[in-house]
């Protein structure tokens, strides 16, 4: 996953690959102690693909009633010829203090990995060498 301090933006080339999707999910770390940041940092995040913005997130926060916030799936679908894919961590209005941001499981796909029918693949293996132990 991605790291980051709001505010912040992150740049990717997009050139060189048959790239048609991007997936990943986003939240606030969860190393911020509610009682030093009040709620674990806030921040809004913003995908865009050559300057146009594909999905913006709700103001995200770390916690909410003392219990971790759970992160947000991001899904875009990216167009033949894109050149950059954006990622800006805007700060969520109360300043960036504690605005510690994730992308975890962020990944660029290509046509490739919809070929693929993970039915009965890696969890039913895993399954199989847990059951070693």
């Amino acid at each position: 996953g991605l790291g980051n301090h709001a505010v912040g933006k992150i740049a990717y080339s997009l050139t060189g690959g048959n790239w048609v999707k991007f997936e990943g999910y986003v939240g606030m770390t969860d190393e911020k102690d509610p009682a030093e940041c009040t709620f674990g940092g806030s921040a809004v995040f913003v995908f865009s693909v050559d300057g146009k913005e594909k999905f913006k997130s709700a103001l995200l926060k770390g916690t909410d009633g003392g219990k971790n916030v759970a992160p947000v799936k991001v899904e875009i679908d990216i167009p033949s010829g894109a050149k950059e894919l954006m990622i800006e961590f805007q700060d969520g209005g109360d300043g960036n203090s504690c605005d510690h941001t994730v992308v975890g499981d962020a990944k660029l796909l290509t046509k490739a990995a919809f070929s693929v029918d993970a039915k009965g693949k890696l969890t039913t293996s895993w399954g199989a060498i847990k059951a070693l132990y």
